[in-house]
């Protein structure tokens, strides 16, 4: 193998690389957005009080959460 086959095969696994690396920067931007509106969420049912636990969901529940945050 000459050195530019060499070449590209490192342009190649550099490129895939930083593909991965956006794909990873993208999934984090969507977990902040997700976060974002969990806390604002939270927040508004703080501001209204107690009655409104209840209507706390969280995306894929988690068994027994719900329960402990009512009482």
């Amino acid at each position: 193998m000459d050195t530019r086959d060499d070449d590209v095969q490192k342009m190649h696994a550099m490129l895939a690389s930083l593909n991965a690396g956006a794909d990873v920067r993208n999934e984090i931007a969507e977990i902040r957005t997700k976060q974002d509106k969990a806390c604002a969420k939270l927040a508004s049912m703080r501001d209204r009080g107690r009655p409104a636990w209840p209507d706390l969901t969280v995306g894929g529940e988690i068994p027994g959460t719900l329960s402990r945050l009512s009482r």
